[in-house]
């Protein structure tokens, strides 16, 4: 969001690029590394699962959904 309180984890269709679907994480507004952003973790994918972590100036987040999801 342009008030850097919102992450994305956005799943798309390997084949057409189309967006399947899209998670909205909510965190602190801060301050960005000069060779960095939000978009640098990388997420973890398993047979079932997605797993992303993101980190304002005063906690770290980790979520996982389902690949449909949930």
């Amino acid at each position: 969001s342009e008030d850097r309180t919102e992450r994305r984890l956005v799943c798309l269709d390997l084949g057409s690029g189309k967006t399947l679907w899209e998670r909205k994480l909510g965190l602190k507004s801060d301050k960005l590394h000069a060779k960095n952003s939000h978009a640098s973790g990388t997420p973890v994918v398993t047979d079932s699962h997605v797993a992303v972590t993101f980190a304002d100036d005063d906690r770290y987040l980790v979520a996982a959904f389902r690949l449909d999801g949930t």
